[in-house]
Parts: C-alpha cells; structure tokens; sequence
C-alpha cells in the first residue's frame, strides 16, 4: 500500500555504475527507463540504508588503495634508493626490479 498516489520522487540508478544514484527531474522521469517511482518513506529508507552500505564500501575500497599504494611506494624507494625531491618513483618496473635484486644477492 502506497504512503501517497503521487510518486514522492523518482530514483534514477544509472546502469554500470553503481555509486551514480540521482533523483530524476519528475518530466525526465516519465521516458527514462531507469527511473523508479518512489511513493512510500519505508522505500526511501531503504535507499538510504543502500546508499551508507555503498558509502562503507567505497571508504574500504579506499582505504585498501591507500594501503597498496604505500606498499608500492616504499617498495620504489627500497628498491631505487631516495625520491629526489618533488619527485616520486614509477612503480612499473617493480617486479623486473625484485627480480634483478634477488638474481644479484648470493
């Protein structure tokens, strides 16, 4: 059973990219095929809960790039010696780079 007979908004979800949620203009709405009506508050929380979820999960996906990010930085300057400065070591020679050092300690 609906909150109201006129849809609150409509919910947009683009295809393919999963964190591009918007509230549709009510005139585009009409020919988008993506477009939900939304007509009752209980569906509106639920978006909303899907949306923190996202928002958690992108702060994770971040923060596990961060942590990769600084393992292969520090493993630029173990293998490269010192960063001069404002400058930061290309990581796309690291694993020929790995290699050459073990191939070269006896």
């Amino acid at each position: 059973m609906s909150d109201t007979d006129a849809p609150l908004f409509y919910w947009h979800e683009s295809p393919g990219n999963r964190f591009r949620v918007d509230v549709a203009d009510f005139d585009e709405a009409e020919t988008c095929e993506h477009c939900r009506p939304v007509y009752s508050a209980d569906v509106v929380d639920r978006l909303r809960a899907r949306v923190a979820e996202l928002e958690a999960e992108r702060t994770d996906d971040d923060a596990l790039r961060e942590r990769m990010a600084d393992i292969l930085k520090r493993t630029a300057v173990a293998l490269r010696g010192p960063e001069p400065p404002l400058t930061a070591w290309s990581w796309h020679d690291l694993p020929e780079r790995a290699a050459a050092a073990k191939d070269a300690t006896p």
